[in-house]
This record gives structure tokens, sequence and C-alpha cells, in this order.
């Protein structure tokens, strides 16, 4: 995944929480030019047990890396998910 932009894995990490049928909030972007809500915690925009699950499957369906619930559950935002996709 290391081949992958900023803006790819950005893209990425919003369909997949997209794919969990969840609204993405509306904010406006963060210092880093970021939307802000890829600093909210995965329980503030309202993640639940399927909801990770469906997360995990959609971001392994789309960058090709199989992270675990609790992988994903311990990273917190999708802040980290998205750096954990480039270390990857």
């Amino acid at each position: 995944m290391a081949t992958a932009s900023t803006d790819d894995l950005l893209q990425i990490v919003e369909d997949a929480i997209r794919a969990c049928s969840l609204p993405l909030p509306e904010a406006a972007p963060g210092p880093d030019g970021r939307p802000s809500f890829l600093s909210l915690s995965f329980e503030e925009i309202g993640f639940d047990s399927l909801n990770f699950m469906e997360f995990c499957i959609a971001i392994a369906m789309e960058a090709g890396v199989e992270l675990s619930v609790d992988e994903v559950a311990a990273l917190r935002t999708p802040n980290a998910v998205i750096e954990r996709l480039r270390a990857a």
C-alpha cells in the first residue's frame, strides 16, 4: 500500500465508512487540510461491532490490506487507519 497517495487512502477510508451505512459528519477541514471527522473516534462516528466488521471487509476489498476488528478498534480513528495503511 506504500504506493497509494494520501488522497487515495483518504478515499478508501471514507468509502469504507460509507460502506457501513454511516453518514460522514459534515466538518470543515482540520489544520492538516484533511476533513476533521478523520480525527473523531470510531465511537464518535457511530461505529458498533457490526460496523467494525463491515469497515474491515471494505478496507480489505479496496486496499488489499487485511486489518482485524481488534486492530482497527485499537487504532481508534480513521486518521490512524490511514497511517496504518500507509505503512502496509
